[in-house]
């Protein structure tokens, strides 16, 4: 080992021979493209690519989801890029990158999703599937603005959330508002949305009628407990596929038991399960339709042995696991005029 250069060693790292933090912590030892372009990317033949939204200053519930991003790069230091039950080697397969954060408008909460649009503009111009990083869940707007600015097309909308999100008047852009802003844009009809895992008390009645006046279909907790949760995914991914090229899948931390995930933003009682939703991620992952994803809602200060954010980080790499082993079967979403 001692006549190994520094590149040689780094790769002996997820082979678990180095310590398993050290180095730069990029998602799953990722190369980093600081300067994010389409050129650059198709150059490197990249086919997915991370990157962070670190904001939380719209937020109504527990601060330091901003936090979050680094907090899921630190846990996948104890992961390697090859998963042993589908054989293959994430990073490689994917040409996955990460992209680092997108530039943050400190006090504005619209001119921050626009520039995380911009990164995810240039990542989906390139043909490669953006993976965004929260950061609060008003984040989900960088991806669904930059599905609407680039790709042909309508698009459907999966939304796993302990909650609605679809306050439509009194806050604009804030991280229970992005349902409802997403349906505005042209490329998303409500016929194509769903919305996931809502329970509590912490949904309004106008949230509800809100979705049912659109005609967006919801599942809440009680109909996935009801109809079961892999049947609730199946119906969802028909709903979101049907008649559309595409659809954006949106992960809150908060969809899942409490007692699993301490340290989501919102956490709320009566979720599903981390085994139940690792049952169905290769639903997602498998599907040739996903344009695009998010994982939004980790605080790394009420994180009990950073339990959450390695849930999000598993959650990524079993989505990205399934998605490298039919990557040269996807053909990339079709880009509008002078998008290229």
């Amino acid at each position: 080992m001692e006549d190994l250069n520094m590149a040689e060693l780094r790769e002996i790292i997820p082979r678990w021979g180095g310590v398993s933090h050290a180095g730069i912590a990029t998602f799953l030892r990722a190369p980093i493209l600081e300067e994010v372009s389409t050129e650059e990317l198709r150059a490197r033949k990249v086919k997915a690519a991370v990157f962070g939204v670190p904001f939380d200053a719209a937020s109504i519930s527990r601060p330091g989801s901003s936090l979050g991003p680094r907090a899921i790069r630190n846990s996948t230091s104890g992961s390697g890029p090859y998963h042993f039950h589908y054989d293959v080697d994430i990073v490689k397969e994917l040409n996955l990158h990460d992209c680092g954060d997108s530039f943050i408008a400190l006090g504005d909460a619209k001119k921050t999703m626009e520039n995380g649009a911009d990164v995810a503009s240039e990542i989906l111009k390139a043909g490669a599937l953006p993976i965004i990083l929260g950061g609060e869940h008003t984040v989900t707007l960088a991806g669904t603005l930059a599905v609407d600015r680039v790709l042909k097309g309508k698009y459907g909308f999966i939304h796993l959330d302990a909650h609605l999100d679809a306050e439509k008047e009194a806050i604009q852009y804030f991280h229970g508002s992005q349902v409802a802003r997403t349906s505005e844009l042209e490329a998303f009809p409500c016929e194509n949305m769903v919305l996931i895992g809502q329970r509590g008390t912490s949904n309004p009645k106008s949230h509800f009628q809100f979705v049912k006046d659109n005609g967006i279909t919801c599942f809440t907790m009680y109909q996935v407990v009801d109809i079961g949760f892999a049947n609730v995914i199946d119906q969802a991914l028909a709903i979101a596929t049907r008649g559309t090229d595409g659809f954006y899948l949106s992960i809150d931390m908060d969809v899942l038991e409490a007692a699993h995930v301490p340290g989501a933003q919102a956490f709320q009682c009566f979720g599903i399960t981390t085994r139940e939703l690792w049952s169905v991620l290769p639903k997602f992952g498998f599907n040739d339709k996903l344009v695009a994803f998010d994982v939004v809602e980790v605080v790394p200060a009420y994180d009990r042995s950073e339990m959450t954010a390695m849930t999000a980080k598993s959650i990524c790499i079993e989505l990205l696991a399934a998605r490298a082993t039919i990557v040269d079967k996807i053909k990339p979403p079709p880009v509008k005029r002078g998008g290229q």
